[in-house]
């Protein structure tokens, strides 16, 4: 018997380590682009970060959530010197329209990170360029897609 994975990025290739890992006689053959592979993932891949994308507390959002717990044991699991998660905040905006929005993250980001609300002064210092003065930061990760592919 053979299991067919369409796409050879991160995603494809994770499915098939743990494919051939929980069925080790199963043939796995992966099918991607011969010129481009994996072109997604080494564009975006690299954000590990549930609350960025948040919209509501749904299916696909804890999914998220678990995966970004995860990631360490996938690492010792199929990558032994993959690359770490390097800490980083993400900013959600809180400006005007968005303040919403950044409320609710807030409330579900909590019981999973840290949060910090930050002012004009601490986004200046962090970022010069953003023009907002008001912003959620929550814990998040980031790794070297490249590196990861």
């Amino acid at each position: 018997m053979t299991f067919l994975v369409v796409g050879g990025g991160v995603i494809g290739l994770s499915c098939a380590l743990h494919v051939r890992a929980a069925f080790p006689n199963l043939r796995v053959v992966i099918v991607d682009s011969p010129t481009k592979p994996g072109i997604a993932s080494r564009a975006a891949a690299g954000m590990l970060a549930p609350y960025a994308e948040f919209e509501e507390d749904s299916t696909l959002f804890r999914l998220a959530i678990e995966s970004l717990e995860y990631y360490p044991r996938f690492l010792e699991r199929f990558c032994n010197g993959g690359p770490r998660i390097d800490d980083c905040k993400v900013l959600i905006p809180a400006d005007n329209d968005q303040a919403s929005r950044a409320e609710r993250i807030e409330e579900f980001a909590s019981r999973h990170s840290k949060t910090q609300w930050l002012n004009a002064n601490d986004l200046r210092r962090m970022e010069p360029s953003l023009a907002i003065d008001t912003a959620l930061g929550v814990e998040g990760g980031i790794i070297n897609p490249r590196h990861l592919h």
